[in-house]
C-alpha cells in the first residue's frame, strides 16, 4: 500500500519528538492500513493545497470540527485525540518571514504532540519551503 510506505518513510526521518507523539502517529498509520474511519479522519481533516495558494488565499484550511472530534482508545488506557493547529511555511524564494510568502497550513495532529514536537517535525519535513512555526 503506497500510503503505508509514505507513512513509514515519514516516521523514519530523524525527528526529536516525544515518545507519545511518535507512538500516536504510528497508531494512525496502523489505523490507516486497517481502513479505520478514525484514522482516515486525521488525513481528511488536514488542509489540502489548491492551485494558486501562493498568490491568493495563503491559507490551506482543513476541517476543525472533524479533527477536534477525533477520539480513539488505542490501548486500554491510552486515548488518541485530534488537535487542529497551524504550521507556517515560508516560500524558499525568500527566507525572511517579513518578505517571503507565508503559507498557513492547518493540520490535524495527535493532541499528545507538543508544539516543540510539531516544530521539529515541521523543520525536518518542510523540504523546499522554510518552516516558520507551529501554533
Amino acid at each position: 500500500m503506497r500510503l503505508k510506505e509514505e507513512m513509514d518513510q515519514f516516521y523514519s526521518l530523524p525527528y526529536n519528538v516525544t515518545g507519545s507523539c511518535l507512538k500516536h502517529f504510528q497508531n494512525i498509520s496502523e489505523g490507516l492500513e486497517r481502513g479505520d474511519l478514525w484514522a482516515l479522519a486525521f488525513l481528511d481533516s488536514n488542509g489540502v493545497p489548491a492551485r494558486g495558494v501562493i498568490k491568493q488565499k495563503k491559507r490551506i484550511l482543513g476541517s476543525f470540527d472533524q479533527c477536534e472530534s477525533i477520539s480513539q482508545m488505542v490501548d486500554h488506557d491510552d486515548e488518541l485525540t485530534g488537535r487542529y493547529t497551524v504550521m507556517e511555511l515560508v516560500t524558499a524564494l525568500n527566507t525572511s518571514p517579513r518578505q517571503g510568502v507565508v503559507l498557513r497550513w492547518f493540520v490535524c495532529v495527535p493532541m499528545s504532540c507538543s508544539y516543540g514536537d510539531l516544530d521539529d517535525i515541521g523543520k525536518t519535513f518542510a523540504g523546499d519551503l522554510v518552516y516558520n512555526k507551529a501554533g
